[in-house]
């Protein structure tokens, strides 16, 4: 039990600022210069804040959990050679985080003794920045960059099997936001140019190997991207220049392992926005309101700038996104005004 003359806080916050930039140069005579660029930023984080089992008696009550990831990430590959220059960037960034704010089988306030208003807030936002930009010179010059970027996010607030009894407001809220912009760029100057960008978000989906769309003949056809081996290429990039101990004498340790992840399925990890207030008895004396507000954006740019003789380019953009938001309200019995 719990009574106090002020105001009664359960704060939870979570803040993520990742920012990198990753430089690859390289030139030669007359010769091919060629360069691969690759990155993985990965930022994963649970929030929660709660009141269990608990009988509180005070002014006003907030529950109140928070998480914001804001992180952005740039690779930049320049090569040039007389007869060639090859560049290419593979970036993957993986954000997962869960927000939650819950007052579980609990009693605030009493019918003679009540609180003010109560809060309880589930708050989430995800901004993710990258940034790719691939540019080659010579004879033949070649460029090409993946990007793939995956969000798995949700936020739950609840009050349930508990009494509430409030002489002000009462308010149960959720909200998740995510937005993301990326963006992919090629810069080519030769004789024969070529630049292939391939952007990929999603959003509590996890990546596959294949995308297919509908032609304007009405048929299903292939993206004709296999990102099931640009995953592969990737992660063997990474592991084959891992740090080593060997490599300063034992000065420092092993660099961890890390792979470029898929991101992950509604199912596997809960996607939905939710506000709970299911077997509970809420009595305010002013309002009650409960809310459940998902919000996404994305945005994918992709550029192929090439001076030549004879030039070959394409894009590929896939954008697959789930957001469900509910509202739960089962065996419950609410009095308001």
């Amino acid at each position: 039990d719990m009574t106090v003359g002020n105001n009664v806080d359960v704060l939870a916050n979570r803040e993520s600022y990742i920012h990198s930039i990753g430089i690859l140069g390289g030139a030669g005579g007359v010769s091919v210069s060629a360069g691969l660029g690759v990155d993985v930023v990965q930022d994963k984080g649970k929030v929660e804040a709660w009141i269990k089992n608990s009988n509180i008696k005070g002014k006003a009550v907030n529950v109140d959990a928070k998480n914001l990831t804001d992180d952005s990430y740039q690779m930049y590959v320049v090569n040039a050679a007389g007869l060639g220059g090859v560049s290419g960037t593979v970036s993957v960034g993986n954000f997962d985080s869960s927000v939650s704010a819950q007052v579980v089988d609990s009693t605030l306030g009493e019918e003679n003794e009540k609180i003010e208003d109560l809060t309880v807030s589930a708050e989430n936002q995800t901004k993710v920045t990258p940034k790719n930009w691939s540019g080659s010179a010579g004879a033949v010059a070649l460029a090409s960059g993946v990007q793939v970027a995956t969000i798995g996010s949700n936020a739950k607030a609840a009050v349930t099997g508990s009494t509430v009894h409030s002489s002000g407001n009462v308010d149960v809220t959720a909200k998740d936001e995510r937005k993301a912009d990326l963006m992919l760029g090629n810069t080519m100057y030769g004789g024969m140019s070529g630049g292939l960008n391939v952007g990929v978000l999603t959003v509590n989906h996890a990546v596959a190997d294949k995308y297919s769309y509908e032609s304007d003949e009405g048929e299903t056809a292939d993206a004709g991207v296999d990102l099931g081996a640009v995953y592969k290429s990737a992660n063997e990039a990474i592991e084959g220049n891992r740090m080593s101990s060997d490599y300063t004498f034992g000065w420092t340790s092993d660099a961890p392992k890390v792979e470029a992840g898929r991101g992950m399925d509604a199912g596997q990890q809960p996607g939905g926005v939710y506000a709970d207030v299911s077997g509970s008895s809420i009595n305010a004396g002013d309002g009650v309101k409960v809310t459940a507000d998902a919000v996404t954006n994305l945005t994918e740019t992709s550029v192929n700038a090439a001076l030549s003789g004879a030039n070959f380019g394409g894009s590929v953009g896939v954008l697959d996104a789930e957001s469900n938001t509910g509202i739960k309200a089962n065996g419950t019995n609410i009095t308001a005004g």
